[in-house]
């Protein structure tokens, strides 16, 4: 999944538009993404969280 997102989708155009990587850069992220996923001791964890907050008035 990310391998290919890396040489198929927006942010592939992104990168190489913001001069933030080149073709050839996103090729070898893919082949390392490839590369773990194909490594039995290879695991990933995406955390996800969010604050919420309440600004309350000052004592009256």
């Amino acid at each position: 999944m990310w391998a290919d997102r890396m040489l198929n989708s927006a942010i592939e155009h992104q990168l190489i538009g913001a001069n933030l990587a080149t073709q050839a850069d996103l090729e070898r992220i893919s082949d390392a993404w490839k590369e773990w996923a194909e490594d039995e001791d290879g695991w990933s964890s995406i955390l996800h969280g969010e604050i919420l907050y309440r600004v309350s008035s000052p004592a009256e």
